[in-house]
């Protein structure tokens, strides 16, 4: 890395260096994940002090110290004001932000541009117009989908691990095994759990969760389905993903408090999809 750095990018976590200073975690446009100092960002008078805050889409100049770079100069490019003033949509926004804390590496977009999954992500919580329930729950589906492929996990929904066979067409697996990242049939479940009573590495699909799955697998958009399958897809992804990556997600217990609230509420608009920008 060259002595100044000059990059956009998207606060994604912030944290206490000592008394004056913070890290701040950004997720860049062209080098990946980057941490970075912001010296006095605890001082009232500091001028970057207010632009460290987490989900700051922002114009960043850094340069290089002896462990992290220093910031020094932040122009904000955008604040994502519209979900800043929703609650909810706010801890989906913190949820995406995490994720894409655990997963980045520095330099690394060889493989995924999370940045750029991130940021359309975020504009579409942003938007003007409200989005309804549905949309909420087929966006985070969509983000997690995406970053699971992308960090090589993606499941497999044809072949069970155990037996090495393949399903017939019109097959719905009960069992998926988190440990090798597929489907299990019914017999080989058991089996497992004559060697280990206590297996806890299978999940147990709920109703319609597998069919919404291949839908994911063949990129069929989500059109027509319920809160509570749209729910159950996310509880399994968020799973998975934490199972992989073996890191645990710190806001999921927010998120999964706002997802049954919503449950509650009478459904206004059943059957909305998510548009791509």
């Amino acid at each position: 890395m060259s002595e100044a750095l000059k990059c956009k990018g998207i606060i994604l976590k912030n944290h206490r260096l000592n008394d004056n200073d913070k890290i701040i975690h950004i997720i860049s446009d062209h080098f990946g994940s980057l941490r970075a100092v912001a010296k006095s960002a605890y001082k009232i008078n500091s001028k970057n002090g207010p632009k460290t805050q987490v989900l700051q889409y922002a114009e960043f100049l850094l340069a290089k110290g002896r462990h992290l770079d220093i910031v020094q100069e932040i122009k904000l490019l955008q604040q994502f004001s519209q979900l800043q003033k929703d609650f909810d949509l706010l801890t989906v926004a913190y949820f995406f932000c995490e994720i894409t804390d655990l997963v980045s590496l520095e330099g690394d977009l060889k493989t995924f541009d999370y940045f750029d999954l991130l940021q359309r992500s975020l504009n579409i919580l942003n938007q003007e117009q409200k989005l309804t329930k549905l949309q909420v729950h087929s966006l985070i589906i969509d983000f997690l989908w995406k970053v699971t492929c992308a960090q090589g996990y993606k499941p497999e929904l044809n072949i069970c691990f155990q037996t090495q066979k393949k399903r017939s067409q019109n097959q719905i697996p009960q069992y998926f095994d988190f440990e090798n990242g597929s489907i299990i049939s019914e017999k080989a479940y058991f089996e497992l759990l004559k060697t280990n009573p206590y297996e806890n590495s299978i999940h147990v699909f709920q109703a319609g969760v597998f069919k919404i799955l291949e839908k994911l697998n063949d990129d069929i958009e989500l059109v027509d389905l319920d809160l509570l399958s749209l729910q159950a897809v996310i509880k399994f992804l968020y799973k998975h993903l934490e199972f992989c990556i073996n890191k645990e997600f710190k806001t999921w217990k927010t998120l999964a408090e706002f997802l049954e609230t919503e449950l509650e509420e009478p459904l206004k608009n059943p059957t909305p999809s998510i548009s791509q920008p």
